[in-house]
Order: C-alpha cells, then structure tokens, then sequence
C-alpha cells in the first residue's frame, strides 16, 4: 500500500513536472517578439519642403511600434542600406513585392510601408503591412490629415498595426489618438 501511495505521489509529482513545463514553453512561445522593419515611406509631392517627409513620418510610426515590448524594430540604417543597394539594381521605385524581399533580407515577421501624397491642403497617407514569408499584405490604412497632426499620424498608424497584430497598445500611444 505504501509503494502505491509512493508510486502515485510521484506520478503525480511527474505531471505537475510536466505541467509546469509545459505551460512555461508556452507562455515562451506566446512572449516572443514579433520583428518588424519599418522603411522609409515615399512621397508623391512637387513640394521640395516634403522631401524627408516620408522618413519623418515613417520614424513616428516606428517610435511609437517600439514603445511595446512586443515588438522589436529592425535597425532602420542597416535596412535602408539595402534599399539602396536594390534601388541601384533595379529601375524605378521599389514595388510591394521588393519590400517583402527586403524583409526577408533583413529576418523580419512583417514589413511596413507606405506612401505620402500631397494633396495640396492635406496629405493623403497609405500605409500597409506585409507578412515577409508570404508576400501578403495582411494590414492597410490610410489617413487624410494636416501635416501638423503628425504626432497623430505617427499614433494613428502604429495603434492599428499593433491592434491588427493583437498586441497591447501603450497608453500614450492612445492618448495620442483619442486627443486629436
């Protein structure tokens, strides 16, 4: 009766084990970070004072996806490099299917990208997510807005990504998006 009673107290010792285990690789699992590299975001704009206003923007929205733990940014230098380089190797502007393959160069779950247009009183701002190991686009927006609403734009866009991505978002990121 003893060697039962023994037996079964390490039966259940094993499967609290088990157990424990289990749930600590999943919570691992569940915890790890979603890599996410933000490009620079064209501009459609015969105005020369919006020249770096795609890589402005595109750095508001990047600031606030850092702001969650979650989320780790590529290293915009290193990937804008590579930009470059394909820039080179290819006429015209970059397409869709040219940001995934940067993407994929630089190991990331997901690429965001977009473009500006100036529409004279507003800009017209697209963005739009893509999931590097399908090509698919799985997240768009656009926005009409001021350009000197951009804390907002910035705020506006990385709360539907992270929305979309079904990850917190930080408080002052909705502050930003609820006091405009």
């Amino acid at each position: 009766m003893l060697l039962n009673r023994s037996k079964s107290m390490k039966d259940h010792i094993s499967r609290g084990v088990f157990i424990i285990a289990f749930l600590s690789l999943a919570a691992s699992l569940s915890a790890q970070e979603i890599v996410v590299s933000v490009s620079d975001f064209s501009v459609d704009s015969a105005n020369e004072n919006y020249a770096f206003l795609g890589k402005g923007i595109s750095t508001l929205v990047a600031g606030e996806l850092r702001r969650t733990k979650a989320i780790r940014l590529l290293e915009r230098e290193q990937m804008n490099k590579i930009i470059e380089e394909l820039k080179l190797s290819h006429s015209g502007l970059l397409d869709d299917s040219q940001q995934v393959a940067i993407g994929k160069l630089m190991a990331a779950n997901y690429i965001v990208f977009g473009e500006i247009v100036d529409m004279v009183t507003s800009l017209l701002v697209s963005v739009r997510m893509a999931d590097v190991t399908t090509g698919e686009v799985v997240w768009e927006d656009s926005l009409m807005e001021k350009l000197e609403t951009y804390d907002y734009i910035g705020a506006y866009f990385a709360k539907s990504i992270l929305t979309e991505l079904a990850l917190d978002v930080e408080e002052e990121t909705i502050t930003k998006v609820e006091t405009k």
